[in-house]
């Protein structure tokens, strides 16, 4: 509602940090109560649930960029935060309904108590953590990057409108989903992240090939080919935290995840500002494409000296 009606820039980022606040627990809770159900039926195979999880990302993220582009060009930009009212009244008494109660722990200090708001033993415990971590913010980086500078070049380097750009970006998620459904039961997450991560480098490669006529088709090839590690990445990030991580914290664990995936949306936010300036010109976007490059080899090479990866896939199955 702070968004809708924010009559200036500031109040629009308070409004956004609400919002950071209020959707962060989403995804560690999420993975808390997968890792309880497990507990509780004594079955410890959720690659379907966490196909399901992933599954259910990337179907929002499908409807997500042509509903913004249709509701910026019916209502403008505070349509986009108005039509999340009613979708956050509606969570309300359906997560009290349904989503368990357990009871509440203490808090305290976060190296003193078992239960910290911010688990920092979580880097000690596991070294194959901070490994994914890292993977999953270079990825990010990447992703967002597309989310973010691709698509204001679209508008303004390309000359689409906020709906076509948004239509243009639908196969990034269509195939992500198919790629996720695809490959979700299966237990290996190695070849996953090197076939994610190449992809992302082929994607930002073609970005050296656009310019302001650029044909639609290209466009939808380059959109297509970053769908692959769409569906694969994310994926694979979500079931390595969980069985590397200590099941008393994949809480803070998957939060941990969620964190530096978005600190690699901030990334990818800075470095579209820095390489596209006033105006998301193509020589900009082929300077981000070189930042982009650099990023997604950064991640080829990460991913394939982890040999702890192997075992991961291996103790799941």
């Amino acid at each position: 509602m702070l968004g809708a009606l924010a009559p200036q820039l500031w109040v629009l980022v308070v409004a956004r940090v609400l919002l950071g606040f209020g959707t962060c627990a989403g995804y560690p809770a999420a993975m808390y109560l997968i890792r309880r159900e497990a507990e509780r039926t004594g079955r410890d195979s959720p690659a379907g649930i966490l196909t399901l999880l992933a599954v259910s990302t990337e179907t929002i993220a499908v409807v997500g960029p042509p509903l913004g582009g249709l509701l910026i060009g019916l209502g403008g930009w505070r349509a986009v935060f108005a039509v999340n009212v009613p979708l956050a009244a509606l969570a309300l008494p359906l997560g009290a309904l349904r989503l368990p109660r357990f009871a509440r722990t203490g808090q305290a200090r976060e190296l003193r108590t078992a239960t910290p708001f911010l688990d920092l033993r979580v880097f000690g415990s596991n070294a194959a953590l901070p490994a994914t971590y890292a993977r999953a913010l270079l990825a990010a980086v990447v992703s967002y990057a597309f989310l973010y500078g691709f698509t204001q070049w679209l508008e303004e380097g390309r000359g689409l409108s906020p709906l076509v750009a948004g239509l243009v970006l639908l196969p990034v998620f269509g195939i992500g989903i198919a790629v996720a459904a695809i490959t979700g039961r299966r237990t290996g997450i190695r070849g996953k992240l090197v076939v994610g991560a190449l992809a992302q480098t082929v994607a930002c490669a073609l970005l050296f090939l656009f310019g302001d006529t650029s044909p639609i088709w290209l466009i939808l090839v380059c959109a297509v080919v970053l769908g692959v590690p769409q569906g694969l990445v994310n994926l694979a990030n979500q079931n390595a935290v969980y069985h590397q991580a200590d099941p008393e914290r994949i809480g803070a664990s998957a939060g941990l995840l969620r964190t530096f995936f978005y600190l690699g949306a901030i990334v990818a936010s800075a470095a579209g500002g820095g390489f596209l300036g006033d105006r998301a010109d193509s020589p900009g976007l082929h300077h981000l494409a070189v930042f982009l490059v650099g990023v997604a080899g950064a991640f080829v090479v990460l991913t394939l000296v982890d040999r702890s990866l192997a075992r991961v896939g291996r103790r799941a199955s």
